[in-house]
This record gives C-alpha cells, sequence and structure tokens, in this order.
C-alpha cells in the first residue's frame, strides 16, 4: 500500500474588496522499507522550516509531544504527520511504512513548499506513544533525489503537485537498507545547571554527559571550569547546534542551552567540575539642575518622582540640563539612548554629548549608541531646552522623556523625565 499525504499551501487572490487565500491539495505517495530488526516502529515526518538543517539526535529531544505541529527537536523543525508501520505489500513478511495520510495544511503547521522533509521513526514503539521519553532509539532518512519508481524526494511538493517518494530496500530495487539510515537516542537526559547548582562528577571513558542551563534574561556568562582527565567542553543550543561564545566571556540570550562534556581519551574515566557566575546589565540615568540629582541608582522604565528633574519658569529664558548615562553592572555595555513621547512644538532641544556635539537627531530616531562603556563607565550630555512664546503665553508644560536601554539585554532598561511647568 502506499501512502499519500495532502498538503495545502494559502494562494493570495486579489479581488475587487479584497483579498482572500484558498488552499490547494498537494499529494505525496511515499514509501521506506522494510525495517530490518523491527516488528513495529512508530513514524514522525518532520519538515526543517527555516533551512538550517535537522537537529541531530540529543537531550533536545526530551518531551517532544507527537503531535503535527509541534517541534522536534527544535521549534523550527516541525512534525508534519505521525502514523505507524504496515505489514503488507510489498514486504509481507516484514514491515515498513505505507500509510495514507490526508488533510495536511501547511498553513497550520507553518510549513512551506521547498522545505526539507525527512522521515523519523521510533523503533519498537507504535502510535499509542504520544511523546519522546529519555533513552528512546531514534532513527531517520532522507535523500535529495528520487528512489526507484518515484518522481520527488524529501522535500515539500509544491502547490497542486502529486509526486511519488520512495525509499526501498535493494530487494525491491532501491538502494534503502536500515544499515544507511541514521541512528542515535533522546538523551542522555540533562542534569539540570544554573548559577546557583554548579555541578560535578564522573565521565566513563569515551562517554557524554549533557548540562542543561535555562537563562530567563540576556546575561553575560562566565564558566569555572575544574576537570580532571580529558574532557571536552561543547556549548549547543536548543536544538544541538554548537555556538561559538567564549565561555570565560561571553554573552548569551535567552534561552536554553546545553553542555556537552565528553570523555575524549578513550580510557578515561574522567571527572567534570564546572560552575557559572550570570551577570546581568544595568543601565543607569540620571540628570542634574541646579541643586536638583534624581535618578542615580534607580532603576525603572517608568520614571518615578525621584528620576524627575521639576523646573518652574516665567520665562523664553534657556534651560541647561546636565543627563547622565552609566554603565552600573560588572561587565562591559553598550547602551541606546532615545525620547519617549512625542515632539513638542511649543519647547526646542538639542542635546549634545562631550566629545561627540549634537546627538539630538539620533537621540530621536532612536539610532544613538554610546559605543562600549567599561564597568561604571559614563557618556555625559548636556540637554538645552528653550520654551517658545506660546508656551510661556499659554503656559504650556512640557515632559521630556529620555528612555536607555542595554544592547546586550533589552530588558534591562531606565529612564528620567524633565517636568517643566510655567508659572503665573
Amino acid at each position: 500500500m502506499q501512502m499519500i499525504a495532502r498538503f495545502f499551501k494559502t494562494l493570495p487572490l486579489v479581488a475587487v474588496l479584497g483579498c482572500m487565500s484558498v488552499q490547494a491539495d498537494v499529494s505525496i505517495e511515499l514509501e521506506l522499507g522494510p525495517l530490518a530488526g523491527s516488528s513495529t516502529a512508530l513514524g514522525v515526518l518532520v519538515a526543517d522550516t527555516d533551512g538550517d538543517g535537522f537537529a541531530p539526535f540529543g537531550p533536545w529531544m526530551i518531551g517532544t509531544t507527537l503531535i503535527p505541529g509541534e517541534g522536534f527537536g527544535g521549534d523550527d523543525d516541525v512534525i508534519v504527520a505521525v502514523f505507524g508501520t504496515a505489514d503488507s505489500a510489498p514486504w509481507p513478511s516484514d514491515t515498513g511504512f505505507s500509510k495514507l495520510i490526508s488533510g495536511i495544511d501547511y498553513g497550520e503547521l507553518g510549513v512551506s513548499e521547498g522545505d526539507d522533509l525527512k522521515l523519523f521513526w521510533l523503533p519498537g514503539l507504535d502510535d499509542t506513544t504520544t511523546s519522546i521519553s529519555a533513552g528512546i532509539d531514534i532513527s531517520a532518512f532522507r535523500s535529495g533525489t528520487p528512489g526507484v519508481g518515484a518522481s520527488g524526494s524529501f522535500i515539500a511538493p509544491a502547490d497542486g503537485d502529486s509526486v511519488s517518494v520512495s525509499a526501498l530496500s535493494s530487494a525491491l530495487g532501491g538502494t534503502f537498507d536500515s544499515g544507511n539510515a541514521e541512528s542515535g537516542i533522546a538523551g542522555p537526559a540533562p542534569i539540570d545547571f544554573s548559577e546557583s547548582l554548579p555541578v560535578n562528577g564522573g565521565i566513563p571513558a569515551g562517554e557524554v554527559v549533557f548540562l542543561k542551563l535555562e537563562i530567563s534574561r540576556n546575561q553575560h556568562a562566565d564558566f569555572e571550569e575544574n576537570h580532571t582527565g580529558d574532557i571536552g567542553v561543547r556549548l549547543l543550543d536548543s536544538k544541538g547546534g554548537e555556538i561559538a561564545v567564549d565561555l570565560s566571556d561571553g554573552v548569551l540570550q535567552a534561552g536554553t542551552y546545553y553542555i556537552e562534556l565528553t570523555e575524549n581519551s578513550g580510557t578515561g574515566p574522567g571527572g567534570y567540575d564546572l560552575a557559572v557566575n550570570l551577570e546581568g546589565y544595568l543601565p543607569d540615568f540620571w540628570s542634574k539642575y541646579g541643586r536638583q540629582r534624581k535618578g542615580n541608582n534607580i532603576y525603572s522604565a517608568a520614571p518615578r518622582a525621584n528620576q524627575t528633574i521639576k523646573i518652574f519658569i516665567r520665562s523664553r529664558s534657556s534651560l541647561r540640563i546636565k543627563w547622565y548615562v552609566e554603565n552600573d553592572a560588572s561587565v562591559p555595555d553598550d547602551i541606546g539612548m532615545r525620547f519617549s513621547g512625542r515632539k513638542s512644538r511649543d519647547y526646542r532641544l538639542k542635546v549634545t554629548q562631550s566629545g561627540r556635539g549634537n546627538v539630538t537627531g539620533e537621540i530621536h530616531s532612536g539610532s544613538y549608541q554610546t559605543g562600549e562603556l567599561a564597568s561604571n563607565g559614563r557618556s555625559v550630555f548636556t540637554a538645552l531646552i528653550k520654551p517658545g512664546s506660546r508656551a510661556v503665553a499659554k503656559r504650556k508644560s512640557y515632559k521630556c522623556r529620555p528612555l536607555i536601554t542595554s544592547l546586550s539585554d533589552p530588558f534591562a532598561r531606565d529612564m528620567g523625565q524633565i517636568e517643566i511647568k510655567v508659572r503665573r
């Protein structure tokens, strides 16, 4: 029996009253097998939706929910279909995959024509399995060229196309056998690891240990290693891709990471001892006018009273205010600044930076950056504010709100406020 999968692709149709979309059927006839040594298996058809390749086997697959639309080893590897094996022709004495699947929707799944497809299977399991547990065996296969009697390969077809895809054994005229399929396990189960939970232990000869690190905000990371023996260390992303970060001085974005520790000598054993220090980013904005000094060492992106300079005026005299942007973190940082809110038509504002000149336009456009500031580094500005004649005549008040943001961690922000009111 042959497997037919119907895919739908959204197509734009321009009408007089607007736009609407329709979905066209796509058919895939797929056969793969027989599977040597397996009396049953659960198949999972997966699409690589961002073109960066499929996740390798590893602990990042643990916990995957086996339903269409879910990520498989990574959010951008999407499950297209899940199905069991068949014991019928063309392998009456063995088992393989040959099943009809229909009603698959590209739009719902986030899959596009041309995405690479790959068939994973879990030997010994059937369609009662709903998720991947640690230590489960996994095999996989894909080919970029059509197999015997096939008109297509493991690629999501275009709208309206009907293709056949096959991966059959040499006995059936093909080149597939279980020996040239990829194989691995979902694991080993990782050890949870955090700043407050340093870890150590032994690694048998040639074995691998994974540590799992969750980071909720972008932070500077400094790993302290004290291993014994020949231990290799790699930092991996949430789908097992290696990250080129200096482990003694690097910035990690918010997300999930795995540290892979490998006993390389093959004669072992080895030992690992690992801790991580995470440093957050802490931009600080404060201002000075006369005897008023507001905002120093107060960190809030919603201006408070102790971050606000209040000025009362009676005339059109220019006001000169000092602004300070400081890096209060213990690691270097680049800080951006912009104005929160609209420009005032009643007040003129000019901001200059020591050693850099007029930066008003950059701040208004949101393109201003301090450049790297060392720990406790500072940039100094002068804000010149001049009320217009209408501001004084009609007693127009004014609020200027500079907002600064760490470019290493967009959640690390601080704001100041200048509030001007006209007295009678």
